[in-house]
């Protein structure tokens, strides 16, 4: 409930119940403070003398290795999810024993079968509290008292829905451990029951008789509990391993300087960094029959990827179509004992895009990288640009990415998992003459992939561009053909096959980033981005002209400093504190109160005690993205506006009170 008045009047109004329903208390408490629970205990007794159930379901949960869980993580889950119950069962057991007959349930988990990666304080409180409700079973059934254990597996509530706090370094030594182990977990919350499901187990559970009954409920727990009972210990962990993608024994191993020696088959020991590997992995590439596009096909087969060779096989200006283009990439594949299909749909319609996204799906069962290389070139005056030409560009570019990527987002949402690499162009950054239509289409597909990048953060997604320098069938036929090459020095350097480690990169599990773009040839690789100069700041109450512009121009068009907004609204929080918007109660209100709803999220996050109550009351601030990196300078009081913070006032209140005690 959270909170006792708005939770009743939420379960009022769902069960139609009036305000007056004497089956509905309200009873206030807190787990984690020693004097609530007596409280609690006295108040439950006189309303109703001696429950005849009590069921422990208040739970918290937080996510790290063992090394990177703090150790007030631990208190925190072991005060909530053992030590609280502990208490209020002690308080409420004299007057059950007095009565003769009454039943303890204790919520526990999946993770109490066996100690799950990544949770390990979560799954040792609730072993712990499957070994207390065991112990506690065989004391109170000569009063007549029963206790039942509910195993449960993952359900759609809201430590799911609120997500769980992360403590994990992501770009420490357990990064590639956490992702795994986050890519099918998230794969796991798309497909978790219903909350009735464990409602109807529940209710069946208060009928036990028995001193003590334990029941699994949900398929997940289910299969767990069966291979932990039936099956090796050595064989569980190894099945465990592959379901979350965990590397294997010794995979991680450091050398002595520092550098991760890969232990996989054909990896280099030593070296710069892990293997690079799509095992078990889907990709998309469109565009793939020829040039750039069939360079990244082969390579991501190489590495161990099933891939959809897709391309339409029309010119270079969009005309036509030759199916045995893709065909014969895919054969190359296969015949390297590499796994593909051919995909010879246009990505240049929605039915396309779909349909290969479809074939990959139902070919490999999955989808896990797109890669946005499909397009078409041509050279013209802007002056004598035709709208059918104009149209056909974006159509195939932005269109086409557009298409394509819908689709793929959809799949990759539904697993908690996705890449996206879209091929943009300087040309669309910075300018190329003759090319308006190229380069309002390439600066279009950095839009898009900034758009995916902001709403695919939550759901594991992530979204670059790769602006490419390759000496490709493009560029010969804007320069004059393949013996160009030996006119243009230049065009010597470009060797495409320079680009294929960005893209690869940016496609794989490895790669963290999102929201960027970079440019690759010739061995140079560099981030490319729109940076936000300080500008000129009118002053306050007066109203600009142009003339102030014009007087003014060196401050308005320097570009140092400057800062990468993540997204417009970034832009506008920036403006905002320079005009003093956000900046807190009145002076002197910090020195009397450290802590009040006008205190910046920046200094609550900054302060490692205070972190650990917006944690533990709000815990989506663990994976807030946009939100987070845009409201470090607001007060709680600002952030709680946002619709999307799900900050109802009496939680922000709950949260100012836990700071308040600090």
């Amino acid at each position: 409930m959270r909170s006792v008045d708005a939770g009743l009047a939420r379960l009022r109004a769902s069960s139609g119940a009036p305000v007056d329903d004497p089956r509905l208390i309200g009873v206030k408490l807190d787990l984690t403070d020693p004097a609530s629970i007596p409280a609690a205990a006295r108040a439950i007794e006189a309303a109703v003398g001696a429950p005849d159930v009590v069921v422990h379901n208040a739970g918290v949960a937080a996510f790290a290795g063992v090394e990177e869980t703090p150790d007030q993580v631990w208190e925190q889950l072991f005060a909530t999810n053992l030590f609280g119950p502990v208490a209020l069962t002690k308080a409420l057991l004299p007057a059950m024993r007095t009565r003769g007959r009454g039943r303890i349930v204790a919520i526990s988990s999946a993770g109490a079968i066996r100690g799950m990666p990544g949770i390990s304080a979560y799954s040792a409180s609730k072993g712990a509290i499957e070994r207390w409700a065991e112990a506690l079973s065989q004391e109170i059934a000569p009063f007549g008292l029963g206790v039942t254990i509910l195993v449960t597996g993952t359900f759609n509530t809201d430590i799911l829905t609120e997500q769980t706090p992360d403590y994990g370094d992501h770009n420490g030594p357990y990064a590639s451990l956490y992702q795994g182990i986050h890519s099918t977990g998230k794969a796991a919350v798309s497909k978790a029951s219903p909350p009735a499901r464990f409602a109807r187990a529940l209710a069946a559970a208060l009928e036990d008789e028995a001193p003590i009954a334990r029941r699994t409920v949900g398929a997940d727990a289910a299969a767990l509990a069966f291979m932990a009972r039936l099956l090796p210990g050595w064989l569980v962990h190894q099945i465990i391993r592959v379901a979350m993608r965990i590397p294997r024994k010794g995979a991680l191993h450091t050398g002595s300087q520092g550098l991760v020696t890969v232990q996989a088959s054909g990896a280099p020991a030593g070296g710069a960094g892990r293997k690079i590997d799509f095992v078990d992995q889907v990709v998309i590439v469109s565009g793939a029959g020829r040039g750039l596009g069939r360079l990244y096909a082969l390579e991501f087969a190489r590495r161990g990827a099933a891939v959809v060779v897709n391309d339409l096989g029309g010119s270079m200006h969009g005309e036509g179509a030759d199916a045995g283009v893709a065909d014969q990439v895919v054969e190359e594949i296969r015949r390297e004992g590499g796994r593909a299909v051919a995909s010879h749909d246009s990505v240049a319609s929605p039915e396309g895009g779909e349909a290969i996204v479809r074939r990959a799906v139902e070919e490999f069962g999955r989808l896990d990288a797109v890669v946005s290389n499909a397009g078409i070139f041509g050279s013209v005056d802007f002056e004598m640009l035709t709208a059918e030409e104009w149209r056909r560009m974006l159509n195939v570019h932005l269109d086409g990415s557009f298409f394509l990527s819908q689709p793929a987002f959809r799949v990759m949402k539904s697993q908690g998992y996705g890449r996206f690499v879209f091929t943009s162009s300087s040309a669309g950054m910075f300018g190329q003459p003759q090319e308006a239509h190229y380069a309002a289409a390439k600066a279009g597909v950095v839009g898009l992939s900034n758009v995916i990048a902001i709403e695919g953060e939550a759901c594991g997604i992530k979204a670059n561009c790769v602006l490419p320098f390759g000496h490709s069938r493009m560029v010969t036929e804007t320069v004059g053909g393949d013996d160009a090459a030996a006119q243009f020095p230049f065009l010597q350097l470009i060797d495409p096959k320079f680009v294929v480690p960005m893209v690869v990169f940016l496609a794989s599990r490895t790669c963290e980033l999102t929201h960027h773009n970079y440019s690759t040839g010739a061995g140079r690789y560099a981030r490319v981005f729109v940076g936000l100069g300080e500008g000129w700041l009118a002053a306050p109450g007066s109203e600009p002209t142009a003339e102030d512009i014009a007087g003014n121009l060196d401050e308005v068009s320097a570009t140092q400093p400057f800062t990468v907004p993540s997204s417009i609204v970034d832009e506008v929080m920036q403006i905002s504190l320079r005009r003093g918007l956000g900046q807190g109660g009145a002076p002197g209100n910090e020195a009397e109160t450290r802590f009040t709803a006008e205190t910046r999220l920046a200094a609550i996050l900054d302060d490692p005690k205070a972190k650990a109550v917006m944690a533990k009351h709000y815990p989506e601030i663990a994976n807030a993205g946009p939100l987070l990196r845009m409201g470090r300078g607001l007060t709680l009081r600002q952030i709680s506006a946002f619709p999307q913070a799900k900050m109802p006032p009496e939680r922000l209140q709950t949260i100012v009170d836990d700071l308040q005690k600090l």
